[in-house]
């Protein structure tokens, strides 16, 4: 399968060390990876640790941004197929319906799945996997199924609300994917403290597109109509199918196994969404800032124009690569520390991975506004107008990546409710500039809002950072205190 499962390989974090946790029976290992005998019959029953060492940082980041790299080919070849195919109106229409999708299926675990990650990294026992995977997984479904209900009404019902026809469209679109999208969601969220950021990421950066190619050429040869709802239907069938093989992997399999036998009530659900409710600030946010960007366009300019801004966009995105992959690898070793106490360390890290980020989004950056004729090319006429709002959504996408992995951090020093509000309160910010200028001066506008945005934006979260931990993520360009931060971070942690 996609994973190799070698026996005592579990390829991921260390999430239980006699740093962070007494050795007793119940956790102490052999050197063959098997619970060793003991005499208490309940201490038999106890699973092993989840995993037994940790990646260094350098090359889990750098594993991960190989299989990411692979996995945009993928995406851009999907992503022109179905732009071609569909044309740039309904292209458009699938945009939107994509982008209210992951919106989504971003809420539907209320923040739930920031915890499981957190929970996961210093869990010590598959038996704590499988229970936090189950309770994220019954809080997902809980809301998913309010979620869809809602979505369904809001179609039916949508002339007495004065929702014309193209946007009841683009809701059942995104009722349709938002649940398989939400399932991969978490699937990756177990996964990362499991079996590190370059396996959780590699079925849906490599296998999903590839099926969605696959999908969309055969829909072509048997002549089925291809339009946003074709198109729509073939993505959530292929991403549950690919969503179904990820869980193949012997870590994920057990944690998802014993999530099976875990069973919760109604009190254990609403516990732990009340506790989610901060990070699902932080988990919205990020997605809303990036993809309600659509809707507007959608809202001011039409679907049209729409699919040009979000195929320029995601060409741009390329430049944030490094600072998605980082943010993800980032996360287990911040909260360690932070664990410990040692917010400094914690900042230390981000800055090392700052200097990398900014480097590595310019570089790519510079290549991506360089290949922009190609890129029109490659879509046709229609799509001219990406040449144009290129250059401006690459320069947002490099400003992104100044912080580095700063919302990791956020995450990990427990300053989600400070990160919440902030967001709340950048959000119709956001929203508002590009709408404005999107009025005033159309896709070119839209995309100059976009960039002072983002300027705003990270000079916010620096500033929170700073005033609540006194810690200041920015880059260093210091050769020898990047190469001692990085030492000290690729030490692997030995059980006892």
């Amino acid at each position: 399968m996609l994973f190799r499962g070698a026996k005592g390989d579990y390829g991921g974090h260390l999430l239980f060390s006699s740093k962070h946790r007494p050795l007793n029976a119940e956790n102490v290992v052999n050197t063959e990876n098997t619970v060793r005998p003991v005499p208490d019959k309940s201490c038999r029953k106890m699973s092993p640790p989840v995993a037994l060492r940790q990646p260094t940082i350098l090359a889990d980041v750098f594993g991960a941004l190989m299989v990411r790299v692979l996995g945009i080919v993928l995406l851009f070849a999907s992503t022109t197929l179905a732009a071609r195919l569909l044309g740039a109106e309904e292209y458009g229409t699938y945009c939107a319906a994509m982008s209210l999708a992951i919106l989504l299926g971003t809420l539907a675990p209320i923040g739930s799945d920031r915890l499981l990650v957190r929970n996961l990294s210093t869990a010590n026992t598959t038996t704590e996997a499988g229970r936090e995977t189950a309770l994220t997984h019954h809080c997902t479904g809980a809301v998913a199924l309010l979620i869809f209900v809602m979505s369904l009404v809001s179609v039916g019902a949508g002339d007495l609300f004065g929702v014309n026809d193209a946007w009841k469209v683009t809701i059942f679109l995104s009722a349709i994917m938002f649940m398989p999208i939400a399932l991969t969601y978490l699937r990756q969220w177990v996964a990362i403290p499991l079996v590190g950021t370059r396996h959780a990421v590699m079925p849906e950066q490599i296998l999903l597109p590839v099926a969605f190619i696959a999908a969309l050429i055969g829909l072509r040869l048997i002549k089925y109509p291809l339009t946003a709802f074709s198109a729509s239907m073939a993505y959530a069938v292929v991403m549950l199918l690919v969503w179904c093989g990820s869980l193949l992997n012997a870590p994920i399999r057990r944690a998802y196994t014993m999530a099976t036998t875990e069973r919760f009530d109604a009190g254990a659900i609403a516990s732990r969404l009340h506790q989610g409710i901060p990070f699902a600030g932080v988990a919205l946010g990020n997605v809303m800032l990036q993809k309600c960007l659509p809707l507007v366009i959608a809202a001011t300019c039409g679907f049209y124009d729409t699919a040009q801004f979000a195929i320029a966009l995601n060409y741009a995105n390329l430049a944030g690569i490094p600072l998605g992959i980082l943010n993800l690898s980032v996360i287990p070793r911040c909260s360690r520390h932070v664990q410990r106490g040692d917010y400094q360390q914690a900042g230390r890290v981000v800055s090392a991975t700052a200097t990398l980020t900014l480097l590595m989004s310019t570089a790519i950056g510079i290549m991506t506004w360089w290949m922009a004729p190609v890129v029109v090319h490659l879509l046709g006429t229609s799509y001219s107008a990406i040449s144009v709002i290129l250059p401006t959504l690459v320069l947002a996408a490099i400003v992104d990546s100044m912080p580095g992995p700063s919302v990791s951090l956020l995450q990990s020093m427990h300053l989600e409710n400070e990160y919440s509000r902030a967001m709340l309160a950048f959000i119709p910010l956001q929203l508002l500039m590009v709408y404005g200028m999107s009025i005033a001066g159309g896709l070119s506008g839209a995309a100059v809002g976009y960039l002072l945005s983002r300027i705003l934006w990270n000079i916010l979260i620096v500033g929170i950072i700073w005033r609540f931990r006194g810690v200041l993520t920015f880059p260093r360009f210091s050769p020898v205190w990047l190469m001692e931060t990085f030492r000290q971070e690729e030490t692997p942690v030995q059980a006892s």
